[in-house]
């Protein structure tokens, strides 16, 4: 793929990305830009702000399959339905947040399809490679039950009402994790798209977690946390439009 057209769509990228994270801290109150203009700024504007980087990154994908010549598999298909989900749920979250959630949960279940395929591409499966995936489940598995522990300790009183799509969000980002792990375990000697495919999940997982403890612990820390939470899921959604380019 021609250079330019990568960083074109990088800057593009990430000046819409930073356009919506500074115009809702404006409208949060978290940055005082000295301009009601910004603060007042539609809904919808913030809205659509906030779709862009997602929706971008879906076209680069389908630019790149369509002039790379790269097949079209269950893996391509996957990847792009869930980045498709991904810019749905950017719109629903702030509407409803449960709306958000279920359109990220479908977003998920086509990550894992997609990974799952890659897998299921190396059969039969190594041994050792095999326990130590298992090893990744326990750790993953260990994390949530902590982090959910943690969070039910100091919820506040929304908690009560999203307790269990909670508790299934949770399981569904978990198996994107742990898909993604085994696949990077897999694909090992594929050094740039094993660490894409991981760090991308990983930072996915990040901004989840974060969102959770901003929404229902009753004394959230992190004044700022938009920053943190637009920051580490737009990378992610980033990192994750790269892999058609790099797998071809």
């Amino acid at each position: 793929m021609n250079v330019i057209v990568l960083f074109i769509y990088f800057g593009f990228f990430v000046i819409s990305g930073i356009s919506y994270i500074f115009v809702n801290s404006v409208k949060n109150g978290q940055i005082d830009f000295g301009s009601t203009f910004v603060a007042q700024a539609p809904s919808l504007l913030t809205s659509v702000l906030k779709v862009i980087p997602t929706s971008l990154a879906i076209f680069f994908v389908l630019f790149t399959i369509v002039s790379e010549g790269i097949p079209i598999t269950i893996f391509t298909i996957g990847l792009t339905m869930a980045l498709l989900l991904c810019a749905i749920g950017d719109a629903l979250i702030i509407k409803k947040l449960l709306y958000g959630l279920i359109a990220f949960l479908i977003a998920h279940i086509f990550f894992i399809t997609a990974y799952a395929n890659k897998i299921a591409e190396t059969f039969p499966l190594n041994s050792n490679l095999m326990v130590i995936a298992l090893g990744l489940f326990f750790i993953i598995l260990l994390v949530d039950v902590s982090f959910y522990i943690y969070l039910k300790r100091n919820a506040n009183t929304a908690f009560e009402k999203m307790k269990y799509p909670i508790i299934i969000y949770m399981s569904f980002i978990s198996l994107n994790v742990l898909s993604a792990g085994a696949l990077t375990l897999l694909l090992i000697e594929s050094n740039l798209f094993s660490l894409i495919v991981l760090v991308s999940s990983l930072l996915f997982f990040l901004s989840d977690s974060i969102i959770a403890l901003r929404e229902f612990h009753r004394d959230f820390p992190l004044k700022h946390s938009i920053f943190v939470i637009m920051s580490t899921y737009y990378t992610a959604i980033f990192l994750i439009s790269l892999i058609p380019l790099i797998v071809m």
